[in-house]
C-alpha cells in the first residue's frame, strides 16, 4: 500500500509539471527511488499542444512512420541485386569495403551478416545506446558507426559463421556496405532499387482486411491520393534496420489500407531480384535475409516476421512501439501444392483449350475473325476485374509504352498462332507456339543480361526441336500444310517472346485485372475495329461457343499466369510453357490428329528444351 501511494503521489507530481520535457527531467529524481523501492508500473496518458492519441489527425500522404525491422528485408534485396551485378561477392570479407569498422571484419563475409551469423552483438537495449533518450533527448539520430562501436565492444554471440543470432548490427554494417559499394547514400540507393517494387500494383493482400483505424487513430485509406512517390528513409541516413516510410506508400500497401504482413514484404524485396540473380543464390537467397523465418524453438509465437513450423505458415506482426502493429498471428494452412504449382497447371490446361478450341474456330472462320473475337470476349471478362481493381496502377510514360508493347506481341501471337493452326495441326503450331520463353531470354541477351552456358544448351535443344517438327516428312493429303503453318507458328512464337521481354522491362507488378487487360484492348482496337468496319467481322452458330470457350480460357489462363508468377516465376513458367503439349494431345484425342514419329520427336525435343531452360542456373 504504501508503495501504490508513493506511485499515485508520483502522477500527480507529473501532471502538475509545465511540459512534457520538464515532466520528464524533473520526474527522473523521484521515479529512480520509486522504481528501487518496488513501485508497481503505471501508464500515464500525457497531453501536449493540445493533440491527444484520442483525437489524432487523419492521416496524411506526406506522413511517414517507421517501418522497423521490414527495411532489412529491402537492405537485403539491394545487396543481392548488388551481387548479381557483379560488383560484390556474398562471400567477401567484410574487411574489402569497411577496413578497421569491425573486429575481425576478416573473417566475416557479407552472407554472415544478413543471414545473422556473423556473431556481432546487437546494439539494441545497450544501456548506452538508451541513455540520450532517458535523458530527454528524444530526438537524437545515431550513427551507424558509432553505434557499431558500441556494440562491437561487447563480448561476440559466437564465432563467424557458428550460431545464428538475431542482430541489428548485422544490417547497420550491411547498409555501410552499400554505401560502400555504390558510393551514394543509403536512402537514394533503398529509392531507386526498391520503391518500383512498394508503389504502383505491386501491394500484397492480407488475408484479411486492416483499416487504418485498426492501426492509426483517425486515419483514412480513402484519404490517400495516387500520387507515386515513396520517400525511404528522408531524414536520411541512418538505420537500415528501422528505416520510416511515408502514409503515402504505407496506406496503399500497409497501414493505410491493408496491412502487409512481413511475409508479403519479403516477397517485395525477393520480387526486386533478377530472375538470374534469383537462378545464381538460388536457395540461398533464404540465408540472405530473404526469407521467412523459420521457427527457432519448439513452438512458434508471434514475432516480427512470419514463421514454418511443422508444415504450417504462421503470419504474425509484433514490432515494438513505433511501429504500426498487428497483435494476432494467423495460421495458414500450407498445402503439399504450392500456389505457383496450382496456378501454373491450371493455366497450361487452360491456355491448352483455349488453343484447341481457336484453332477449330479459325478453320472456319479465318484468323482475323477469330482473333477479334477472343479479344471481345477477353475485354468483356475482365471488365468486373476492373471495377473490383478500382484505379489504374498510376505507371509512368516507359512502363505504360513497354505495356502497349506487350499488349501488340500479344495481339500479333494470337493472330500468328490461328494463321499457324489454319494450315497446319494444333500438334505441330502449339508446341513451336510454347517456345516463347526461348525467345524472351535471347531478347534479354541482346538486351545485356548474362546467359549461362546451360541455358544456351537449352535453347539449341528447343530449337532443334522446333527443325524436328517443322520438316518432318509429310503424311498423304496433308499437301504443303506443315510447311506453310511452321513459319506462321515461328511468327507466333517470337511475338509471344517479345510480349513477354516487354512485360518484364514495364519493371511493375500489375494488379491482376489491369495485366489482363493491354492485349485486349489493343487486339480490340487494332483488329477488331477495323474488321467490324468493313463488315469482315464474321461467326456463326457453329463457331461462337468455340471463341467464347477460347476467349474464357485465354483470360484465365493469363490471370492464373500472373497469380501464380507472383509467387514464383519458374516454376509457373515451366508449367505454362507446358500448354503446347497439352493442346498437342487434345488434339490427338479430340480432333483425331496424327503426328508422325518425327513430328512426335520434335515435339518432346522442345517440351525437354523448354524445362531445361527454365531450371538451368
Amino acid at each position: 500500500m504504501p508503495r501504490t501511494l508513493a506511485a499515485a503521489a508520483f502522477i500527480a507530481l507529473v501532471a502538475a509539471l509545465p511540459s512534457a520535457q520538464a515532466r520528464t527531467s524533473a520526474a527522473r529524481p523521484s521515479l529512480r527511488p520509486l522504481v528501487a523501492a518496488g513501485a508497481p508500473g503505471t501508464i500515464l496518458l500525457t497531453r501536449h499542444g493540445g493533440a491527444t492519441s484520442e483525437r489524432a489527425a487523419r492521416l496524411r500522404p506526406g506522413d511517414s512512420f517507421r517501418i522497423g525491422s521490414l527495411t532489412k528485408t529491402y537492405v537485403a534485396a539491394v545487396v543481392l541485386q548488388l551481387a548479381g551485378e557483379r560488383r560484390l561477392s556474398l562471400d567477401d570479407p567484410v574487411t574489402k569495403y569497411l577496413p578497421g569498422i569491425v573486429p575481425r571484419a576478416d573473417e566475416i563475409t557479407i552472407r554472415e551478416l544478413l543471414g545473422h551469423t556473423s556473431g556481432l552483438p546487437d546494439f539494441d537495449g545497450l544501456p548506452a545506446v538508451l541513455q540520450p533518450y532517458l535523458d530527454g533527448d528524444l530526438g537524437y539520430v545515431w550513427a551507424p558507426r558509432d553505434l557499431i562501436a558500441l556494440a562491437t565492444a561487447q563480448p561476440p554471440t559466437a564465432a563467424p559463421g557458428a550460431a545464428f543470432a538475431y542482430s541489428n548490427t548485422n544490417y547497420l554494417v550491411a547498409g555501410l556496405i552499400v554505401e560502400a559499394v555504390t558510393g551514394r547514400p543509403l536512402g537514394d540507393v533503398l529509392r531507386d532499387r526498391i520503391c518500383p517494387w512498394l508503389l504502383g500494383s505491386s501491394r500484397r493482400r492480407a488475408a484479411r482486411r486492416h483499416g487504418a483505424h485498426a492501426l492509426l487513430v483517425g486515419g483514412r485509406r480513402d484519404r490517400v491520393d495516387g500520387r507515386r512517390r515513396c520517400d525511404v528513409l528522408p531524414r536520411a541516413p541512418r538505420r537500415p534496420g528501422r528505416a520510416p516510410g511515408t502514409a503515402e506508400s504505407d496506406a496503399r500497401h500497409g497501414p493505410g489500407s491493408e496491412w502487409r504482413p512481413p511475409g508479403a514484404a519479403i516477397r517485395i524485396g525477393d520480387r526486386a531480384l533478377s530472375d538470374q540473380v534469383r537462378r545464381r543464390v538460388g536457395p540461398q537467397r533464404r540465408h540472405a535475409g530473404l526469407r521467412r523465418l523459420r521457427a527457432l524453438e519448439p513452438r512458434w509465437r508471434p514475432s516480427g516476421g512470419a514463421a514454418r513450423q511443422r508444415g504450417r505458415r504462421v503470419a504474425a506482426a509484433g514490432h515494438g512501439p513505433g511501429v504500426p502493429r498487428r497483435p494476432d498471428a494467423r495460421v495458414l494452412r500450407n498445402p503439399p501444392m504450392t500456389p505457383s504449382v496450382v496456378a501454373g497447371a491450371a493455366a497450361a490446361l487452360a491456355f491448352g483449350v483455349s488453343t484447341l478450341c481457336s484453332a477449330r474456330a479459325s478453320r472456319a472462320l479465318g484468323a482475323g475473325s477469330t482473333l477479334g473475337w477472343v479479344a471481345i470476349v477477353g475485354l468483356v471478362g475482365v471488365l468486373p476485374l476492373l471495377v473490383l481493381n478500382g484505379a489504374g496502377p498510376g505507371l509512368d510514360g516507359p512502363a505504360v509504352a513497354w505495356l502497349l508493347v506487350a499488349g501488340a506481341g500479344n495481339v500479333c501471337g494470337l493472330l500468328f498462332a490461328y494463321r499457324g493452326v489454319q494450315q497446319a495441326k494444333v500438334g505441330i503450331v502449339a508446341p513451336i507456339l510454347s517456345t516463347e520463353g526461348a525467345v524472351a531470354a535471347v531478347l534479354a541477351v541482346i538486351g545485356g543480361q548474362a546467359l549461362p552456358t546451360p541455358a544456351a544448351a537449352a535453347l539449341a535443344i528447343i530449337a532443334g526441336g522446333v527443325v524436328l517438327a517443322g520438316i518432318s516428312r509429310l503424311q498423304p493429303g496433308d499437301g504443303r500444310s506443315v510447311g506453310a503453318g511452321v513459319p506462321w507458328a515461328v511468327a507466333g512464337a517470337v511475338a509471344f517472346g517479345a510480349s513477354l521481354y516487354a512485360t518484364g522491362r514495364a519493371g511493375a507488378v500489375l494488379p491482376l485485372a489491369w495485366a489482363i487487360l493491354p492485349p485486349r484492348l489493343v487486339g480490340s482496337v487494332v483488329v477488331t475495329a477495323p474488321l467490324a468496319l468493313t463488315g469482315r467481322l464474321r461467326i456463326s452458330r457453329t463457331t461462337a461457343p468455340l471463341v467464347a470457350a477460347a476467349g474464357i480460357c485465354e483470360i484465365a489462363g493469363f490471370a492464373l499466369y500472373t497469380i501464380g508468377a507472383r509467387e514464383d516465376i519458374a516454376v509457373t513458367a515451366v508449367l505454362v510453357s507446358l500448354f503446347g503439349a497439352v493442346a498437342a494431345l487434345l488434339a490427338r484425342f479430340v480432333f483425331r490428329e496424327r503426328l508422325t514419329r518425327t513430328q512426335l520427336v520434335g515435339v518432346a525435343t522442345i517440351v525437354a528444351g523448354v524445362i531445361a531452360l527454365s531450371v538451368s542456373p
